[in-house]
């Protein structure tokens, strides 16, 4: 009976980052996950969106665009985010259209201010007939793991992201202290790029500076400073593609500056959390999540310099979105969350 129900469930969850989109259909208990980019002609008319526009990045010719419709965990342009959702939801067989509106529980940043939540909503509301909620990420991927909203027992949580991490202390349904900072895992990715640019006269793409980070990237730092990876890339001076290696050592320098940063905001976030719930905290650990809280050593790092023990999330790249249908439906009995409907095209 239960099944029949689930099937019948026109409600998904939405976590729109700056490199990918995870979509939760409740109906089939499945997350999709598609990259979050868009290519335009010149008259901005779509030419590919998601997994094809991805294989396009960097190969554009002239006259043809790709966009990223989300930095720093907003917005930064509605209408192709739009123009995304809509081929997205199309291509994997989400309806729009029918009697019931379709039923959206949207992650989004803690804290964004009216023009922030506007272009959001403007965002969604293009795609059609839909309602859609707006849900604090943190409180999504709390309740992924377990959180119980009507309880003062609190939970702390970390999300790193490619462009932006957030940590929050979470207490009986509410934000206790929170801290947001424009740095991910994509800065890392960068500074490797930068790194080899500077030292070897090269250039890599994005996805070869995120290969070197899961390779040799280690937040505590390598046990073997010579441990080596190979890679192609493109000499600058001659545009000829040349083989070369990095040592883990000489990358490190990449990693610690963004860790810094991470840390440095976990810690506020903890100083500014009143005793009474820190206790508790300390006694449970807080959890790490999102796609960036994989990197290597991170757990064992976070531990040592906070005092409070780190656990990575069962799901860290997904456990937002699934979160996202339990988060919304308490946020929507609480009246903390602002509900947008719109037509069928």
């Amino acid at each position: 009976m239960f099944d029949i129900f689930r099937r019948l469930n026109n409600r998904i969850g939405l976590d729109i980052g700056a490199t990918s989109i995870r979509i939760y259909s409740y109906a089939r208990d499945e997350v999709i996950s598609e990259p979050s980019v868009i290519v335009y002609t010149k008259k901005k008319a779509v030419v590919a969106a998601g997994v094809e526009a991805e294989e396009m990045v960097g190969r554009t010719p002239r006259g043809i665009t790709a966009l990223r419709p989300i930095k720093n965990g907003l917005a930064a342009d509605p209408q192709a985010l739009t123009d995304l959702l809509v081929d997205v939801l199309d291509r994997n067989h989400i309806t729009r259209a029918g009697v019931f509106k379709l039923k959206i529980d949207v992650c989004a940043l803690y804290g964004l201010d009216d023009i922030e939540q506007t272009n959001i909503m403007k965002a969604i509301l293009g795609v059609g007939n839909v309602r859609a909620t707006i849900v604090d990420k943190t409180m999504a991927a709390a309740f992924y793991e377990g959180y119980d909203g009507h309880s003062w027992d609190a939970m702390m949580l970390v999300n790193i992201g490619k462009d932006t991490s957030e940590a929050a202390v979470l207490s009986y349904g509410g934000v206790v202290s929170y801290k947001h900072i424009n740095v991910g895992s994509g800065d890392i990715d960068q500074a490797i790029i930068n790194h080899v640019r500077r030292r070897y006269g090269v250039l890599i793409s994005a996805t070869t500076a995120e290969n070197i980070k899961k390779t040799l990237g280690n937040a505590c730092g390598s046990n073997d400073n010579d441990a080596m990876t190979m890679f192609k890339a493109v000499d600058l001076a001659s545009g000829m593609p040349r083989d070369l290696s990095v040592t883990a050592g000489e990358i490190q320098s990449c990693v610690d500056e963004v860790v810094r940063k991470i840390l440095n905001m976990v810690e506020i976030v903890k100083q500014k959390t009143p005793y009474e719930l820190l206790a508790g905290i300390y006694d449970k650990g807080m959890i790490l999540t999102g796609g960036g809280s994989q990197l290597k050593g991170l757990e064992s790092l976070v531990s040592v310099q906070t005092g409070i023990k780190a656990h990575l999330s069962k799901e860290p790249e997904n456990g937002t979105v699934l979160g996202a249908n339990a988060a919304g439906q308490f946020m929507y009995q609480r009246s903390k969350i602002k509900i947008i409907s719109g037509r069928d095209k």
